[in-house]
């Protein structure tokens, strides 16, 4: 295969050209100022002008014996780690998104630097890569912090909404006068208790939203009490008082008398069940005690479901479990009514 050779005349005309640029250019390449005009294909920021010093190389003929420049091999990074999902305010977003424009800058002014020293030789070209893929990481993980801190914010649960006393009335509250026993007084605390938790009333405002739904008796006691009229009472103090006012003794000791009197009858086991746990709940000994509490119900069993129950269960949960079981394995139909 041929080799294919320039004119002599193109040889010539080359080495005159050569010639009147090396009489043109300064002697000393310190004193070489470059300056890069914008692309007119790309929207990049002006460079201020550098100078390039000893940073650049001339292209020698290969017959001058000088070795042609070989790029050495970059040593890629590491994949970035999981960045921990940790939420930052509008200053350090802020520090980010500047830290991110400074990094595009370097980066533009490292591939313009190499665009130039490939014109040059591309001496430098292995540390001005590297310089970029060191950017390239930084401004990688300078990206996924801000993103992360976006993504975090964005399912920042938002606050909830803090109910009022009007959302408390339209729940429907059930009133309370006064006269109606301590079974119902007892239900009444329960039910705006829990109303009050629905509509999530402050904690402050559980005692004023509660009032509204005294009356009569009740509400003059609300009213006149002295121990009620303290700053800032909380709900439990006020549930003491109202229990010291409408639990009295005598009807205490009314329903401990009808407790204890309390046997399964004529009555189904979820009957005698349900109104063993209403009772019971006014009995102190009760209270804090499950072996009692289970004995006690064992004992209120009919006879013949308290034979299978002895042997089996245990605490109050598993007797009631069994005693259940029992009833439907032998059928047994019990009229309605009560025990006691």
């Amino acid at each position: 295969m041929k080799k294919r050779t320039r004119p002599l005349k193109e040889v010539v005309s080359s080495e005159e050209k050569l010639e009147e640029s090396k009489s043109s250019v300064p002697k000393s390449p310190d004193q070489v100022p470059v300056i890069v005009e914008r692309s007119s294909r790309c929207d990049l920021p002006e460079i201020e002008e550098k100078n390039i010093g000893q940073t650049r190389n001339t292209v020698e003929d290969s017959s001058g014996g000088a070795e042609p420049n070989v790029l050495e091999p970059v040593e890629l990074s590491p994949p970035l780690p999981a960045l921990p999902m940790v939420t930052m305010d509008g200053e350090q977003l802020l520090g980010i998104f500047q830290r991110l424009i400074e990094s595009q800058t370097e980066q533009t002014a490292l591939m313009r630097e190499g665009m130039e020293d490939v014109t040059m030789g591309g001496a430098q070209l292995p540390g001005i890569f590297q310089r970029l893929l060191e950017s390239y990481t930084e401004q990688t993980t300078l990206m996924r912090e801000s993103m992360l801190d976006v993504c975090r914010a964005a399912r920042v649960t938002p606050q909830l909404k803090v109910g009022s006393a009007m959302d408390f009335k339209e729940l429907g509250p059930l009133e309370f006068y006064g006269t109606e026993g301590i079974l119902y007084a007892d239900e009444w605390l329960e039910n705006v208790e829990r109303l009050m938790k629905i509509v999530r009333i402050p904690d402050d405002l559980k005692v004023e939203t509660a009032s509204i739904q005294l009356f009569d008796i009740a509400r003059i006691w609300f009213k006149d009490e002295p121990e009620l009229a303290v700053p800032n009472l909380t709900w439990e103090t006020f549930k003491e008082l109202f229990k010291k006012k409408f639990f009295s003794e005598v009807a205490r000791d009314a329903l401990q008398d009808q407790f204890e009197r309390l046997e399964q009858g004529n009555l189904t086991v979820d009957e005698y069940a349900a109104e063993f746990d209403r009772l019971s709940h006014f009995v102190e000994y009760m209270t804090g005690a499950p072996e009692v509490r289970a004995r006690r119900f064992r004992r209120g069993l009919s006879q013949e479901i308290r034979l299978y129950v002895t042997s089996i269960a245990r605490t109050y949960e598993e007797i009631l479990k069994v005693a259940q079981g029992v009833e439907w394995d032998l059928g047994r139909r019990p009229k309605r009514g009560r025990g006691y």
